[in-house]
């Protein structure tokens, strides 16, 4: 009988989790049936070439272990590929396991690796690289990499990381093109979202889906800065289907031109990077990742 490949992809930073994690998967996965490859990253943007050799051995299966960054570095490999993303979630946020239902519990989210029940989403294209989750700029960018450096997690270092950012914080003047709009503004949050959850159960994009054929654009201009906090706490606890403050648009493509001279901040799948492009062209790419969920 012919085994399944299968590479787990275990982010380091989650070292504690590690032994635990090795042990269930010798328990679960035995030998007779699958040719078990367990790899570690050694540092960031390791998941991505760790994830080619996966698929260049012949993987079936690859599991991001980790969080949503970690999927996302093993995910960019995996693209119209006949190979399978699993995922367990090892990270705080855990923004696409949590679409999927995929549960933190390491015992039943590799009972459903072992399931194999998958499904295909589309994913978004940012220029040359994949998001599967969200993509975001303006203060939304600037407060997840504040959050990432503080040691504070979950709600309270949502508030802490909210309010150090929201002092300083500049808008910066782009012109977006999408559907039939064509336009120029001043973002306070500007957010393009394939999923429902951002993270922590928090979502401000509840209605997207990832297999739908369309991209969920939120953003506001507003500065009120006592009405935009209220309204992500709020989300933070209840689902809303949308805030009267935000704006929102359903898109398959956007161009997006930066107007002034600072490099543009932007958060790919809860990773924040700094780039100097004037321009930014994301789209959604179709049916093209096939992922490991839930029956």
């Amino acid at each position: 009988m012919k085994k399944n490949k299968i590479f787990f992809i275990v982010n380091a930073l989650h070292s504690k989790k590690n032994k635990t994690l090795k042990k269930l998967i010798q328990t679960k996965f035995l030998s007779e049936k699958y040719d078990v490859n367990i790899l570690i990253s050694e540092y960031k943007g390791h998941c991505i070439k760790l994830a080619e050799e996966a698929v260049e051995k012949k993987a079936n299966i690859v599991v991001a272990c980790g969080g949503d960054g970690t999927v996302n570095e093993v995910g960019q490999s995996l693209i119209k590929k006949p190979v399978l993303l699993g995922v367990i979630p090892l990270g705080s946020g855990n923004g696409f396991a949590r679409h999927f239902n995929i549960p933190r519990n390491l015992n039943y989210a590799l009972d459903i690796i072992s399931k194999n029940f998958s499904t295909t989403i589309d994913v978004g294209k940012i220029n040359k690289r994949f998001f599967f989750s969200n993509f975001g700029l303006g203060v939304e960018a600037k407060f997840i990499e504040e959050y990432s450096k503080i040691k504070t997690r979950g709600l309270l270092g949502y508030i802490i990381s909210f309010f150090k950012i929201i002092s300083t914080y500049k808008k910066q003047k782009i012109e977006i093109e999408f559907n039939t709009i064509r336009k120029k503004i001043f973002p306070f949050l500007f957010l393009i979202s394939n999923t429902s959850e951002q993270g922590y159960n928090f979502s401000i994009t509840p209605k997207a889906r990832a297999d739908n054929g369309k991209l969920e654009l939120v953003y506001t201009e507003n500065h009120s800065v006592l009405i935009l906090f209220y309204n992500l706490i709020i989300s933070f606890f209840i689902r809303i289907k949308s805030f009267q403050l935000l704006k929102y648009f359903e898109l398959n493509k956007i161009k997006i031109i930066k107007k002034d001279n600072a490099p543009f901040c932007l958060q790919i799948d809860g990773e924040t990077i700094n780039i100097i492009d004037k321009k930014i062209f994301l789209e959604l790419v179709p049916k093209s990742l096939k992922v490991i969920i839930p029956e």
